[in-house]
């Protein structure tokens, strides 16, 4: 079976490949997909640890994914590399104390945080603005004056503006000029879709596995046996192990 996601480079002011945003598609030529945020990130996040890597898919640049509030609030984000993921918080989550909470400890294990299409009326105040350290600010739904405005309330603070859906050459050379630190859109380059083989699970190992996970006492070594007779769920589970979520000093190569 395959499996897709897009990439979109993001460079910097001397054009150098800073990051790439990884997004979500059903299939090679698809563009625009219809499952909600939190199907769309999950399956984003899924083939990045278990199917394709974190460290292949961008190259061993920053991956920014998107991150809905479902998916601040459950520890998603623990199972990607810290020193390679962009946390992309996207523009409808609804800030409260827990998602604050969540993104200060999120913060504090190393993760970059980034706000995505932000605009500065009505979040001049916005408590995370204290924590992201980088902003992104759609070209095609801001106008000049805003844009300006953005880069003056953010001059003297560390927090970089990222200008996203930058699609001339006219657009890279004004944002440049006004002070933004990263570039993404059209102009560079569209989201090129990545294809990987996935070995596809037996539904009836998952079923013997659920059965097993059923019983009042498990058995260790019937699961051991089951997870051995199928290639896919040993090395997606191995993959899971050795991921960032656990933090292993040592990596585990069996079952």
């Amino acid at each position: 079976m395959d499996i897709y996601v897009a990439r979109q480079p993001i460079f910097d002011r001397r054009l150098r490949v800073y990051g790439y945003e990884i997004l979500y598609r059903m299939k090679e030529d698809d563009q625009y997909c219809m499952r909600t945020g939190d199907a769309a990130s999950l399956s984003v996040i899924k083939n990045t640890v278990l199917v394709i890597g974190a460290e292949k898919i961008a190259g061993g640049k920053k991956a920014f994914i998107n991150f809905t509030r479902n998916l601040i609030l459950d520890n998603t984000a623990y199972l990607l590399p810290k020193d390679l993921t962009v946390i992309e918080i996207l523009e409808d989550v609804r800030i409260d104390d827990q998602v604050l909470s969540r993104c200060k400890e999120i913060k504090k294990k190393g993760y970059t945080l980034a706000l995505d299409d932000f605009v500065l009326n009505g979040n001049r105040h916005n408590p995370l603005l204290n924590l992201v350290d980088i902003i992104k600010v759609d070209y095609r739904a801001t106008t000049n004056a805003e844009r300006e405005e953005i880069v003056r309330h953010f001059k003297d603070t560390s927090i970089r503006l990222l200008a996203e859906k930058t699609e001339t050459i006219e657009e890279f050379k004004e944002a440049k000029k006004l002070g933004f630190s990263y570039f993404q859109g059209y102009f560079f380059s569209k989201p090129i879709v990545i294809a990987r083989k996935d070995i596809p699970v037996s539904r009836i190992n998952y079923l013997r596995i659920l059965q097993e996970l059923a019983n009042e006492h498990i058995r260790i070594r019937k699961l051991r046996e089951i997870l051995e007779t199928d290639p896919s769920l040993t090395y997606k589970l191995l993959k899971y192990i050795n991921s960032s979520f656990f933090s292993l000093r040592y990596e585990v190569t069996s079952i």
